[in-house]
């Protein structure tokens, strides 16, 4: 059995963020992922400057502000018309703008540094079966997979779009026991570790559904975002690196089965705006939930990111809301392997400290979805629109749309 202080259950964006500052901190660890490899697709784009502040002492914030793109400016239309600007330039520097780097990128640069830092403590293909809390330490009991051949992983691939299912085959090896003082769960909205402890999942689904494409840029927009709320429903368009563009259309229903024509028809007909549908580079369809976990520490086990809550991707906060949340952990357990007289008293002040930022970030996100909403009222959408644009509200707004002060 391997014994470690910490035990790292997940190794997404927050789990590999955390890895990398218990490293740092001088505090032994193991990081247990189920998949075999990292998913290789774009979903979350923003990165937001408190987690760039934090990213600056893993010493990956270089690399990931260089490879990105920083928008310094969100362009606000009604429709088609121009009404304000969201301008994040006036925020302090020197983090003063929201990066766009697709999340896969992310992944491999806070993979590598693990590497540099720990090299050997990232175990892959290691699923989490049962975890059993004493006193003084957390078991955590676990079944390890190989990758199947090329044919089974093409089928699997075929069979399920589901990057959680990542084309693994059972071996029939024995199960494997790790041992940790702690067990941080950072497996996502479906975490295994909270279901096995018991700990309640509250919230449910938005009504809420979108189309998701990037193509190249054909705007003159250049580094700005630009946020159209239009009669038929909301409207994004994000800068990514290399000359590409992301749009997020917010549709009716869940399309089933997209394809780019459906994508940039509601584009033409809401902005009178052709996308150049040929050089799609990724399509995918959403819906949206929202999700808040009870508690947010059992006894030795914490959890963090999407395993503690699920933030709607409308505003872009979910992720940097897990680095903050890493970030703490690692602080408070920290402090808890050197005070373990006052161990329950400070995994409380965590707990309450992250449920409170998490409430006002899930309250942030339910704002930004209504705000895209179709509404028979929408003179009245757009009017507090202008008035949320207009100079006394500058500072605020771009306060809060860059997680400032949380």
């Amino acid at each position: 059995m391997q014994t470690v202080d910490v035990l790292i259950i997940g190794a997404g964006p927050v789990g590999l963020f955390l890895a990398c500052r218990l490293a740092q901190l001088g505090i032994s660890f193991k990081i247990l992922e189920k998949r075999i490899s990292r998913f290789e697709h774009s979903r979350s784009i923003g990165i937001h400057p408190p987690s760039l502040e934090k990213l600056g002492p893993l010493g990956v914030a270089d690399e990931i502000i260089g490879r990105g793109v920083q928008i310094k400016r969100g362009r606000g239309f009604i429709n088609t018309s121009h009404f304000g600007m969201l301008d994040f330039s006036i925020c302090p520097k020197p983090y003063n703008f929201v990066l766009s780097l697709p999340q896969y990128e992310t992944e491999k640069i806070l993979e590598q540094r693990l590497c540099e830092l720990a090299p050997g403590s990232l175990l892959r293909g290691v699923e989490v079966i049962n975890v059993q809390q004493s006193s003084e330490c957390v078991r955590v009991e676990t079944r390890q997979y190989s990758v199947g051949d090329a044919r089974e992983r093409l089928k699997a691939k075929i069979q399920s779009r589901n990057q959680s299912n990542q084309y693994f085959r059972k071996k029939s090896s024995p199960t494997m026991v790790f041992s940790g003082q702690f067990v941080v769960a950072c497996d996502g909205k479906d975490s295994r570790v909270r279901q096995l402890e018991d700990i309640p999942f509250r919230g449910g689904d938005y009504p809420d559904t979108y189309l998701m494409g990037d193509f190249a840029d054909n705007t003159d927009f250049g580094s700005d975002a630009a946020i159209y709320l239009t009669d038929d429903g909301l409207v994004e368009s994000f800068p990514l690196a290399k000359g590409a563009r992301r749009w997020v259309v917010k549709t009716d229903e869940r399309v089933a089965h997209p394809n780019v024509e459906q994508l940039a028809a509601l584009v033409r007909k809401r902005l009178r705006f052709d996308l150049p549908v040929e050089t799609s580079t990724m399509l995918s369809s959403f819906g949206v939930q929202h999700y808040l976990a009870d508690t947010f520490v059992s006894n030795r086990v914490l959890l963090v990111g999407d395993a503690a809550h699920v933030v709607s991707p409308i505003g872009g906060q979910g992720m940097n809301l897990g680095w903050l949340e890493a970030w703490d952990a690692a602080e408070t357990l920290e402090t808890v392997l050197k005070d373990e007289q006052n161990t329950s008293e400070h995994l409380q002040s965590y707990d309450k400290k992250r449920r409170r930022v998490a409430k006002i970030v899930l309250s942030r996100a339910a704002f930004n979805m209504r705000m895209g909403r179709k509404t028979r009222f929408s003179f009245a959408k757009y009017a507090f629109a202008r008035v949320l644009s207009s100079k006394p509200f500058a500072r605020t707004m771009a306060n809060m749309f860059t997680m400032r002060g949380l």
